[in-house]
């Protein structure tokens, strides 16, 4: 987050900012796995599938951050998305229970 400049301790109290990483702590896996999950069906069916509107969902809804941090923490998140990509992607592969991602 250092090196994005997101200063939340300018806006957040600490415990607030512990709250937050808690909950990403929680979070973050699942959402990384449902992400790639979407964006490789995309890729595998030829469609377009905005995931933008799903992470600002997670930042807002979930972690409860402000709009404001929105860009940059999407920034983030997709970048480490991208890093892990192919851990993730072989995390869902070995699954046994192909249909839970399915909504």
């Amino acid at each position: 987050m250092s090196e994005n400049k997101i200063l939340l301790k300018n806006d957040y109290s600490d415990l607030v900012i512990l709250g937050i990483f808690s909950t990403i702590r929680e979070t973050l896996f699942g959402f990384l796995i449902y992400l790639t999950y979407l964006r490789d069906e995309a890729s595998r069916k030829n469609n377009s599938v905005d995931t933008e509107l799903l992470i600002r969902l997670y930042v807002q809804d979930i972690l409860n951050i402000d709009e404001y941090y929105q860009h940059k923490i999407g920034d983030i998140i997709n970048d480490i998305q991208a890093d892990f990509n192919e851990i993730i992607r072989h995390r869902i592969e070995i699954d046994d229970n192909k249909d839970y991602l399915k909504i």
